[in-house]
């Protein structure tokens, strides 16, 4: 009993959009990544913000002061967390410029590669239409040629009627 077996392109397919699954999923884990990455950041500018407002109550300040201690902090926290949020949000533009760039690069590539292609199929279609006018050319003498070789054969064979003619003549005679 023969085991039929699946066309290479079959397989070739399935390892296509396997691979597209997986490059869909890790876009989707790198995404999440990045996400907890910049949670984590959030966190640790408010840990050491805590942390500081904890030394400052800590080295001494009178309750009153506690209050403006406090605000002072919230602000300060607030502040390193805008930018810490332009910091990441400064590395995804520049990720993504890269991106840009690079697809721009692979972009012109593949419109040099087109142009060089047009420009040999250009080179091609003007060799083909010099040789087509070398052709015609050859099939007009050709012609002029057998025009002559049939004018030419009319003339021999007058010339032989002509010939056949005389003979008779002269034999007649």
């Amino acid at each position: 009993m023969a085991i039929r077996r699946k066309p290479l392109y079959y397989f070739q397919l399935s390892m296509k959009e396997d691979k597209k699954k997986f490059e869909a999923e890790r876009a989707l884990i790198q995404s999440e990544k990045k996400s907890l990455q910049d949670s984590i950041g959030q966190y640790k500018v408010k840990i050491v913000s805590l942390q500081e407002m904890m030394n400052a109550i800590r080295f001494g300040s009178k309750e009153r002061d506690l209050d403006k201690i406090h605000e002072w902090h919230k602000k300060m926290e607030d502040a390193k967390l805008v930018e810490h949020r332009s910091r990441h949000r400064l590395m995804q533009l520049e990720e993504e410029n890269q991106k840009l760039v690079d697809l721009n690069l692979a972009k012109n590539e593949s419109i040099r590669q087109l142009e060089d292609e047009v420009s040999q199929k250009q080179q091609h279609l003007s060799h083909v239409a010099i040789l087509r006018t070398l052709h015609e050319a050859v099939i007009e003498e050709i012609q002029d040629n057998i025009d002559r070789s049939s004018n030419l054969f009319r003339v021999l064979q007058t010339f032989g009627q002509l010939r056949f003619l005389t003979n008779i003549f002269y034999e007649f005679f």
